[in-house]
């Protein structure tokens, strides 16, 4: 592994998305975004995805230099456009209208279509959790821009893709307690995770992936030579996947998205983000939220731990925990995944001895 501090990370993300030519806005946002993905733990989501974005950026998917902007909005709701950049920049400003929106009427929502890659999806309900609002964010349409018959989501009961990852996210302020928050794709794993398994060399959980003939597999390799990923949970999961998948095309219209520019083509074409934040002083008293909320904390990591396991961790504290261990430790990053950033740094003449010494 190849390991450097995260804000070494920041400046290698930045200068090679400025050399490919990002704003320096665009390209600061999502270095920051990306490093604090791997702080988190969540490293498919992390500096690994530098690779993926520079070749979409010169496969002409992804402009660099766009800047997202709202088309629509009443006093509860925005639309935003992102312009087929970074979609990291146009979803942070999606969740920022409807934090603001919400401050005033209570609730509001957000969307954002023509983006590409939005990134980890807990990182807009810690938005809206550090603003005292309650979240839930989704991404539904990835890859149904193009007729797939492999690289997707299999419906429950199903050996063909029809679906994506489908993320979902929730967040929830506290008091006294660290925020709750929840962020998962509907499938059994990210497509990220896969990616990031298959860089390491590692297996995959069972019950994860089919292979191309509709066979469980745990080899990365199948997933890529037209396998398709399963859904968490069975039918559960499957549920939700529809429900975020009309969401964000249904709900959104990105189904229906023009593309004049010629950019975006691919997974991005027609997929949509929602976004929502509620004011956790809505319905009673902020201090009574905040109250409650800690209490049912507290009621839960009270209960003592099953065998195997050494307590009861709640959603959103394995990031936390990470985010600090990893800001001591420093960022890891396969060595496979380095050499193709060296490459790629080589290419835009961008000196990565220098940005980490």
């Amino acid at each position: 592994m190849i390991v450097f501090k995260a804000e070494q990370w920041q400046k290698i993300g930045s200068t090679l998305f400025t050399a490919a030519g990002a704003t320096r806005s665009n390209a600061e946002r999502v270095a920051e975004s990306l490093v604090d993905n791997n702080l988190a733990g969540h490293d498919s989501h992390g500096v690994i995805r530098i690779i993926q974005y520079l070749q979409a950026i010169e496969a002409g998917q992804l402009d660099p230099a766009g800047e997202p902007a709202v088309i629509h909005e009443t006093p509860t709701s925005a639309m935003v456009d992102g312009k087929w950049t970074f979609g990291q920049v146009g979803a942070k400003l999606a969740m920022q209208k409807a934090i603001e929106k919400a401050k005033v009427q209570g609730i509001a929502i957000s969307a954002l279509i023509r983006a590409y890659h939005i990134g980890r999806l807990g990182e807009y309900s810690e938005m809206a959790h550090d603003a005292g609002m309650i979240a839930m964010v989704t991404v539904g349409g990835l890859g149904q821009g193009e007729v797939r018959t492999t690289g997707g989501v299999a419906p429950y009961g199903g050996a063909r893709p029809a679906l994506s990852t489908n993320p979902i996210s929730f967040g929830f302020p506290a008091g006294s307690e660290p925020p709750v928050m929840s962020d998962f794709a509907t499938s059994a794993v990210a497509a990220g995770k896969v990616k990031l398994a298959r860089a390491k060399g590692e297996p995959l959980p069972p019950d994860c992936i089919l292979d191309r003939d509709g066979k469980p597999s745990t080899d990365p390799e199948d997933y890529f030579k037209g396998g398709v990923l399963k859904t968490f949970g069975g039918h559960k999961g499957y549920a939700l996947a529809v429900v975020v998948d009309i969401l964000g095309q249904a709900l959104t219209g990105a189904d229906k998205c023009s593309n004049p520019e010629g950019k975006g083509s691919g997974s991005y074409m027609v997929a949509g983000s929602v976004f929502i934040a509620i004011d956790a002083g809505l319905f009673r008293p902020r201090e009574e939220y905040a109250a409650a909320t800690d209490a049912i904390i507290r009621r839960i990591k009270a209960i003592p731990p099953a065998a195997g396991f050494q307590e009861v961790l709640l959603p959103g504290e394995p990031e936390q925990r990470s985010k600090a261990r990893r800001l001591r430790e420093g960022l890891g990053l396969p060595e496979k995944s380095w050499a193709e950033i060296s490459e790629q740094a080589a290419k835009y003449k961008v000196d990565l001895k220098v940005l980490t010494d």
